[in-house]
């Protein structure tokens, strides 16, 4: 449970890039990409601490952004660009196999209100991956899943 309350002002973000496939494996797709994963699950695998129990449904890959919750929004997505956009041609070859193929990016802020903003430049290299973009925004706490959470 999420018990830390924020401080005043204070905020987080972060981004990860994520491919999906009912067909790839999770190996199988980050070989393709040559890009070792931040996370990885395999379809049919238990979804941890879930009642009733239940199972993946799809494989994935996820490439987490490494710079801290401290950061803006546009530093996470730009570094994953970064990583991602020299794979182009096996991301659009992955695509015939790997639904859906995401940024997904998660933001809070201790009022409850904010966001972020991004370029036209960056929008344009998003654009250009041909993937969706996902924004999670959460009620205000640490991220879930941080080191964080329940602190």
């Amino acid at each position: 449970m999420n018990t830390r309350v924020l401080e005043k002002g204070e905020r987080w973000s972060c981004a990860t890039f994520s491919v999906f496939s009912d067909t790839l494996t999770h190996e199988e797709i980050g070989e393709g990409l040559g890009i070792k994963a931040t996370r990885t699950h395999a379809k049919g695998q238990p979804l941890s601490a879930r009642r009733p129990p239940s199972v993946w449904p799809h494989s994935a890959w996820h490439l987490g952004s490494p710079l801290g919750y401290d950061a803006d929004m546009a530093d996470h997505i730009k570094w994953l660009l970064d990583s991602i956009e020299p794979k182009l041609a096996v991301l659009r070859t992955l695509s015939a196999q790997c639904h859906p193929i995401l940024l997904q990016c998660g933001f809070s802020s201790e009022s409850g209100q904010g966001g972020f903003t991004l370029d036209g430049d960056t929008l344009a290299r998003i654009s250009n991956l041909g993937v969706s973009l996902s924004v999670d925004l959460y009620p205000p706490g640490p991220p879930e899943g941080s080191d964080e959470e329940g602190k």
